[in-house]
Parts: C-alpha cells; structure tokens; sequence
C-alpha cells in the first residue's frame, strides 16, 4: 500500500508541476489579450487574427488547466486529504 501511495503522491506532484506551467501560459495569454484589446486602441488597428488566435489558445489552456486540477482533486480524495 505505500508503493501505491508513493505513486500517487508522484502523479500529484507531476500534475501539480503540470497546472503551474499551465496557469503561467494562461496568464501570459491573458496579459497578451489585454495589451491586444487596449480600450484607447482603433477598432481598425485591432489585430484580429491574432486576437482570435490567442483567444483560443487562452480557452484551450483553460480547459487542460481545469482537467489537471480535477485529476490533481481525485488524487487527493483518494489519498485522503
């Protein structure tokens, strides 16, 4: 039973690791649509190709960043804390 649980507490930690890296992107995809979507900006001079891109990769990341937590939340159901 402690391999198990040492094995679970690595997938935690890799998991754990992974939403870090996931939160960073998502914040550094925000950061990049705010700077895109700067109220004093033109609506001409908008980029939309770009913002429509971001805006997706932003959603995306999302996504995997709420999966890796729910995963990250049923490990620790299961280890008991």
């Amino acid at each position: 039973m402690d391999l198990e649980r040492a094995a679970m507490i690595g997938q935690k930690t890799e998991k754990e690791l992974a939403a870090k890296g996931l939160g960073i992107r998502a914040a550094g995809l925000r950061d990049s649509l705010r700077l895109l979507l700067l109220p004093t900006s033109p609506v001409d001079a908008l980029d939309d190709e770009q913002i429509a891109s971001q805006g997706l990769a932003l959603a995306q990341v999302l996504i995997d960043l709420r999966a890796v937590r729910a995963e990250i939340a049923a490990i620790n159901r299961h280890l008991g804390g």
